[in-house]
């Protein structure tokens, strides 16, 4: 079953869109449906593009048709209200060919193939062979060059290594990928700050270059949640002691938008919310034993946060 038969949109015109407009479409990772439904009401809301992204270990966790269904029905809805918002799901950091194959038969608008730690040649090639397969779907193909720092799920990468923008030519060129991941100093997992990026500051420099060479094909950048510290702090009052969380500016991301970043990783901050929220309920509610009000009052609190991302990340900041 093609994408287009659920009613999601092509991720890469969404990415170009963004380009051309400058600002960037969210990129929001989803472990639950609770998260699936926030995400979706806040695009309502904000009458603003989103993509929803399933990790690799979540494709095998998840039910799949069940989130294909609920976004097929939003969509609809959607398109009966006149609210004209493209919505495109999208599998993140997939290590495994049959993991692509499979998103692609169920309906997936995009994939994303982690090779950042292959042998530059060897993941050229093997991206070739991927390249072959998702456009037989019209699946739109996001690459990574460069390592990020951090913790994805349960995957520790203790090196960094920034993208080089010559390779990162060589390898849109040859490889065919429709958009491209870089290292340009953001982490995975809760500490953006750290001995790779001590300042928290992006790597403009290289931006500066890709764009000079690439002109307007679209960036990605994952590991970019901003950690707000309102959450750290809420947290800390619930006892939840998180002093090392620190994430990257908006300022920062600003910065990165203007020079061709089209989709912007949000998954950390999503965490922080949700268990802020559910400690939170649990603490002032303790004899509220309805599991409906504790789902009501974390999606609640996700919609609040997914609402405000959004709104930062689409606004034109040129």
């Amino acid at each position: 079953m093609k994408y287009e038969e659920y009613g999601l949109g092509n991720t890469k015109e969404m990415l170009l869109e963004a380009n051309m407009n400058n600002y960037a479409v969210p990129g929001f990772n989803c472990d639950s449906i609770l998260q699936l439904k926030a995400m979706l009401d806040a695009a309502e809301v904000t009458k603003k593009d989103i993509i929803i992204q399933i990790s690799e270990s979540g494709l095998y966790s998840l039910d799949i048709e069940t989130i294909l269904e609920i976004i097929k029905r939003k969509i609809k809805y959607l398109k009966e209200k006149n609210n004209k918002i493209k919505i495109a799901l999208h599998l993140d950091h997939a290590k495994k060919i049959e993991s692509i194959k499979k998103v692609c038969l169920m309906g997936f608008s995009s994939v994303m193939f982690d090779g950042s730690n292959m042998e530059f040649y060897k993941h050229i090639e093997l991206m070739k062979e991927i390249e072959k397969l998702t456009k037989e779907y019209d699946v739109t193909l996001e690459g990574e060059l460069g390592i990020i720092f951090g913790k994805e799920e349960k995957n520790i990468t203790k090196t960094m290594q920034y993208t080089d923008p010559q390779s990162a030519i060589e390898f849109i060129t040859k490889t065919g990928v429709d958009s491209l991941a870089v290292s340009i100093g953001t982490s995975h997992g809760i500490d953006k700050i750290n001995d790779w990026n001590s300042e928290g500051k992006l790597k403009i420099d290289i931006l500066k270059e890709i764009r000079e060479k690439m002109l307007n094909f679209p960036i990605v950048l994952h590991g970019a949640s901003s950690i707000p510290e309102r959450e750290i702090d809420k947290l800390e009052k619930l006892g939840v002691k998180l002093s090392t969380a620190r994430g990257i500016e908006d300022e920062e991301i600003n910065k990165a938008i203007v020079l061709n970043v089209a989709k912007i990783n949000i998954n950390t901050d999503s965490k922080i919310v949700f268990f802020r929220a559910l400690r939170e309920f649990l603490e002032n509610k303790k004899t509220d034993l309805e599991i409906r009000d504790i789902n009501e009052y974390v999606k609640g609190e996700l919609e609040k946060y997914y609402i405000e991302k959004i709104n930062k990340l689409t606004k034109n900041i040129k």
